[in-house]
């Protein structure tokens, strides 16, 4: 009976020091075999962490033999060790990483930065594709510091380094795969574009000549790649914007705007217009005004109708009618690819955009391209472009009528119908 009870104790004792919980301690080190601090040491059983000290140990309590550690740190790689019940070291890799190397096509040679001598900007299609727009111009906002986008009348929508005081044009010179482009370059599919370099400064005008004189753009287009298997890029993208608050920018009101008129009106302010034989349209108030003055209306009759203009408020009528959300669309398919000497490329593009005034603008863009190497040195590239827009111009803004217009007029009736205003006479 007593071997038995000892043959028992025995074969368990194993299993309980197997099982049995302790404190996990340990040392990270790096490859140069010192301390490294910081680090996060993770039971993958338990989920329980730390880190380590600035001598590098660590300790994680209630671990259980076989427990897998986990062990990352900032700039290493991830490592992992087992837990065996001695004090653990674990020596963690460092990572290694490269630079990715910056280049800039000047339009006639593609160069790294750094043997570059002038003022350069180069921005790559991971960049660019941060902004969604459907042209380049509205994805380059932002973009750089010398680029300026002026969207006010009368003025070049684009310059780099600002105005001169120079009379001639102000539009920097747009390079297209090496060549000037002296199309619209809103008919360009900002989705076919890889990078866009931009040379700033007088060293463009060694290369370009005086054309170069505002800055010059250079953009690269995307192409397919010799030995490359077949890859299809789409991008479809949706912006739809609320309609703008007409109520945000404050203005006298209706109640306040009659009061005005009742008190010039009282003064004689309108009695040279009145009196005017070429008749100019006065407000519907001081018509209400001159009715009462010749008797045509009752003081009660004046009253009400004065209040029944009170209530309306243009800014309303505008809101219903004209403005609405805006929606622009983006939908792009790109498909390139090469053998040992071929290359193809073939996007589509189309975009359609309604704004806050229903205007439309709708583009489709087309592009083929086919590159062919028959020998080592020789390269012939045969290419095919199609744009096709068609725009429509919608309702004039808030902003054109409001020097012109009475905070009380009415668009339209009861039923929606339209109601004249009187502007002239």
């Amino acid at each position: 009976m007593k071997n038995i009870r000892f043959c028992l104790m025995a074969m368990l004792c194993p299993l309980l020091s197997i099982g049995q919980a302790g404190p996990a301690i340990g040392k990270i080190i790096n490859e140069q075999l010192e301390p490294l601090a910081g680090a996060t040491i993770t039971n993958k059983r338990t989920k329980t962490y730390t880190t380590s000290g600035k001598d590098g140990s660590f300790t994680i309590e209630n671990s259980y033999i076989n427990d897998t550690l986990q062990i990352t740190a900032i700039n290493f790689m991830t490592s992992e060790a087992v837990f065996q019940g001695n004090v653990l070291t674990v020596i963690m890799q460092r990572k290694m990483t490269t630079m990715q190397e910056v280049t800039v096509n000047t339009g006639y040679q593609v160069i790294s930065k750094e043997r570059s001598t002038g003022s350069f900007e180069h921005i790559r299609n991971e960049v660019l594709n941060r902004q969604a727009g459907t042209f380049i111009l509205d994805r380059l906002e932002g973009m750089a510091p010398s680029i300026l986008l002026d969207k006010s009348i009368n003025r070049p929508a684009l310059t780099i380094r600002g105005l001169s005081s120079i009379n001639g044009p102000k539009s920097p010179l747009i390079v297209v795969d090496n060549f000037p482009y002296e199309g619209d370059i809103k008919n360009i599919n900002p989705n076919d574009v890889e990078s866009i370099s931009i040379l700033k400064d007088a060293v463009a005008a060694s290369i370009w000549g005086t054309r170069a004189g505002n800055g010059v753009i250079v953009i690269t287009t995307k192409k397919g790649r010799f030995n490359q298997p077949l890859s299809i890029e789409v991008n479809i993208n949706t912006n739809i914007t609320q309609q703008p608050d007409l109520f945000y920018s404050k203005q006298m009101d209706a109640s306040s705007f009659i009061e005005v008129e009742q008190f010039l009106f009282d003064k004689g302010f309108y009695n040279n217009r009145l009196n005017n034989s070429a008749m100019p349209a006065v407000s519907p108030v001081v018509e209400i005004l001159v009715k009462k003055s010749n008797g045509q209306l009752t003081t009660s009759q004046v009253v009400e109708q004065l209040s029944a203009l009170s209530q309306n408020d243009v800014r309303k009528d505008f809101e219903h009618y004209l403005y609405r959300q805006s929606l622009k669309q983006q939908f792009a398919i790109s498909l390139r690819g090469g053998a040992a000497a071929n290359t193809y490329l073939f996007t589509a593009g189309y975009d359609n955009n309604t704004s806050d005034l229903d205007a439309t603008f709708k583009r489709l863009n087309l592009r083929l391209q086919n590159s062919y190497k028959p020998a080592s040195s020789l390269e012939i590239s045969i290419g095919a472009y199609y744009n096709q827009t068609n725009t429509r111009s919608g309702a004039p803004p808030y902003e054109s009528f409001i020097t012109n217009m009475y905070p009380y007029t009415q668009l339209a009736d009861g039923q929606g119908r339209p109601l004249p205003m009187i502007r002239s006479y």
